[in-house]
């Protein structure tokens, strides 16, 4: 599928492939693609993540 929300891929996806401008940013586990730094990347802006036992959440930070 494609989503552009990484709390909907991380709470649906077992492989994630972030794509940017045509290129492919990075491609793997989603524990291991759906970082903070990745995703500032791809959106340029900060990200902040909760995390519980069971999962996380990612959103705009300042």
């Amino acid at each position: 599928m494609t989503l552009h929300d990484p709390n909907l891929a991380a709470h649906f996806a077992h492989q994630v492939v972030l794509l940017k401008e045509g290129g492919v940013i990075a491609d793997g586990t989603t524990e291991d693609v759906l970082t903070a730094e990745r995703l500032e990347q791809l959106y340029g802006v900060g990200i902040g993540v909760m995390t519980d036992t069971e999962r996380r959440l990612f959103y705009p930070a300042s």
